[in-house]
């Protein structure tokens, strides 16, 4: 690292102040692409002895060991153990940590914001639908739901009494080391956001959410009587002074956190932030949300969740047991502290007027021979493979010309946004098989700018003759 970088630090009591050079630094060093929580401080014993050679001074680490530890805890740096210790992006103002978006033709992903009827979907929204098929495995079900007909007693039983411990044990395969009475299983992982939101929530008590939030979650908000507050995001998810400023000028009952989802502008929240959100939970008291519902489908490592990290009982987070099989991502799951589960349950209970304890108990058998797991894992590799090509073959195709490809850390799909109104594409689309209107004879009459692809369209050959078709489109208008 430079030497200026940390030459020009002043040491003041009880502090380490930055001066203006150093400023215009992390200014540059931002230009140039860097963010700001890429950029590593020195270690304290190097501090230390370059401030003892340029100002001729000695026996300062002590004094920059205290100097560190209290600049981490005013929020201005945070350490990643033996790695090194990092700026943190929140300790500067928005300029300092807003990367430049990328530019084509005047047009920026991530400043042009689309509305979710501005786009259309492309896919299957399940593995078993369309090209991409389930392996066999899948299809014992009806064999085992067979062995399970059995007549048994149902005078005693309770719901998912079968499935609870087994739903418990992948929970704590996510290293969630939770007991199984913080734990409620609820059909459906949109039911169980739903419930969650009727449970907590009351008429006009506030809750905060990002304003890429897709328009299902605001509406599920609205039909509690909530008052919602949209915040904006930035590469690094919803910006924490924000909710700051909101939550001193009036109480805030709620904010909700998506990890990742499938919608093109839903920003994934970094780590240094997502600590930042536990502190102000914890100083403003107000309960968060973390709905991850695409579990599983990361294209890198995940990050540790809010809820593992949550040492004052203030996260509520949803899932389901898997988003690439139907049967398995209609089982969802909240982590909650035991008095709210127990209301849950009391909400829900009429979701449980139809339960089949038979299905119930294939599911079990299905997901103890680790069929399941078997064909997730081979999705998710897949997925990944797919991902990974499709960009390729985006950019080798030249389509970057007409349109910006997301780069979406997570999800399923994939989306394009489009420079342009694009529905003189769709009869195209659908004269070549690839897209199939919700109603034949009534065409989009909107404008339409964007594409959400699924990744289980099908192999790398259906992209491209997918990608054909819009590069002749636009060759040839």
């Amino acid at each position: 690292m430079n030497r200026l970088w940390y030459e020009n630090f002043r040491l003041e009591v009880g502090k380490i102040a930055f001066s203006r050079q150093i400023e215009q630094l992390i200014i540059a060093e931002i230009n140039k692409g860097v963010r700001p929580q890429k950029l590593r401080m020195p270690s304290i014993r190097e501090l230390s002895q370059t401030l003892m050679d340029v100002n001729q001074m000695k026996n300062l680490f002590h004094a920059v060991e205290e100097a560190y530890k209290n600049l981490c805890k005013a929020g201005i740096l945070y350490t990643k153990r033996s790695i090194g210790t990092f700026i943190n992006p929140d300790a500067f103002h928005d300029e300092y940590h807003e990367t430049p978006p990328k530019q084509i033709a005047g047009f920026s992903f991530d400043k042009e914001e689309l509305s979710e009827n501005e786009f259309i979907t492309i896919g299957p929204h399940y593995a078993n639908g369309g090209a991409f098929t389930l392996p066999k495995p899948s299809l014992l079900y009806e064999e085992l739901y067979q062995l399970s007909a059995v007549r048994l007693d149902l005078s005693n039983s309770t719901p998912y009494q079968y499935l609870l411990p087994v739903v418990h044990r992948e929970v704590r395969n996510r290293c969630f080391d939770v007991h199984s009475s913080h734990l409620a299983i609820i059909p459906g992982v949109g039911m169980a956001l739903k419930i969650v939101l009727l449970s907590l929530l009351k008429r006009e008590e506030k809750v905060i959410i990002s304003a890429k939030c897709n328009a299902r979650v605001k509406e599920l908000i609205r039909m509690t009587g909530a008052e919602i507050i949209e915040i904006e995001s930035d590469q690094q998810g919803i910006r924490m002074t924000e909710i700051e400023a909101h939550c001193i000028a009036s109480p805030i009952k709620l904010v909700y956190v998506e990890p990742a989802a499938q919608y093109p502008d839903t920003v994934h929240l970094t780590a240094n932030r997502r600590d930042r959100l536990l502190q102000l939970s914890e100083l403003y008291k107000f309960a968060i949300i973390e709905h991850n519902e695409e579990y599983g489908c990361y294209y890198s490592s995940p990050t540790r969740s809010l809820f593992d990290k949550d040492k004052k009982a203030r996260v509520i987070y949803i899932s389901s047991l898997s988003r690439h099989i139907p049967w398995l991502h209609s089982i969802g799951f909240v982590l909650a502290p035991k008095n709210f589960i127990d209301q849950l349950y009391v909400k829900s209970r009429y979701l449980y007027e139809n339960w089949d304890i038979y299905f119930e108990r294939a599911l079990v058998r299905l997901l103890e021979k680790g069929l399941f797991h078997n064909i997730s894992r081979k999705l998710n590799s897949s997925l990944a493979t797919i991902r990974k090509k499709t960009d390729k073959l985006f950019y080798s195709m030249q389509l970057n010309k007409f349109a910006v490809l997301s780069n979406t850390r997570a999800g399923i799909f994939i989306f394009i946004h489009f420079m342009m109104d694009i529905s003189t594409l769709i009869p195209k689309l659908i004269d070549s098989g690839f897209y199939d209107p919700p109603d034949r004879y009534s065409i989009p009459q909107r404008e339409i700018r964007g594409l959400r692809i699924s990744l289980y369209f099908g192999s790398l050959t259906r992209f491209n003759n997918l990608f054909k078709v819009l590069k002749t489109h636009f060759m040839n208008p």
